[in-house]
């Protein structure tokens, strides 16, 4: 495509010298004509002026013709680059889709079974406890298949509810679930969230990201080695 952009410039160029040259000749031959049977004499600056028009006419009409290739070709060689990254994040969201519609069944069914269970009186409040903490994580697994759903598709921006949430206490909430984790390791888990006022988003993702934060943190983090991992917020404005 580059070699053929390059062939047609070169011969648009080409044609606009020759294009030039004619339109030069011919007001030369019709000056002269003027000039020899007209009975009024031409003034000696009307042959120049006129054959600097017809230049000028001429590399307009070349440059513009060129320019209206180059952008032609841009448009087509970047259609034609960016195909495969077009098919490439086609199939990832036709991906991401079928794996979230797929996951959903088998949540459904999973609390369902344990709604019912919770229903039973006879229930021992450990497993009770476990059956609620089992269900708050379905919920929370379902929200985030929500998400990824949402965020897949680009033509319904507002399925990703956006909402006040509290900072302090979604940290609280994923520095309680990972405590075992940090204290199995030997590692000193802190929390320092200050006054920070409540914030705009998603809570699920929120959490999410703050969840792989703490994650990442106390995986690589030495274990048994009197290590720390302190995790504070603080609320910054930027003019």
């Amino acid at each position: 495509i580059q070699a053929l952009l390059t062939a047609i410039t070169i011969a648009a160029f080409g044609w606009g010298l020759s294009y030039a040259q004619e339109q030069t000749v011919l007001t030369i031959s019709q000056h002269l004509a003027q000039a020899v049977s007209s009975q009024t004499p031409l003034s000696p600056e009307d042959l120049p002026t006129a054959i600097s028009n017809v230049r000028e006419q001429a590399f307009l009409t070349v440059f513009l013709f060129v320019a209206l290739l180059t952008l032609l070709f841009s448009y087509i060689v970047t259609r034609f680059a960016l195909s495969p990254t077009r098919k490439a994040l086609a199939s990832q969201k036709r991906f991401i889709g079928d794996i979230a519609h797929e996951l959903r069944t088998p949540l459904a069914v999973i609390k369902t079974s344990t709604e019912v269970a919770l229903f039973d009186p006879n229930v021992a409040p450990d497993t009770r406890s476990l059956l609620e903490s089992t269900l708050v994580e379905i919920d929370r697994v379902s929200e985030i298949i929500h998400n990824l759903l949402s965020m897949n598709s680009f033509t319904r921006p507002g399925a990703f509810t956006v909402a006040p949430v509290s900072l302090p206490t979604l940290i609280e909430s994923v520095v309680e679930r990972h405590q075992k984790l940090a204290t199995s390791r030997g590692i000193a888990l802190t929390v320092d969230t200050a006054s920070v006022p409540h914030a705009e988003g998603n809570a699920v993702a929120l959490e999410q990201v703050i969840t792989n934060l703490v994650k990442n943190a106390l995986t690589y983090t030495p274990a048994n080695q009197g290590g720390r991992v302190a995790i504070m917020l603080r609320s910054e404005y930027k003019r």
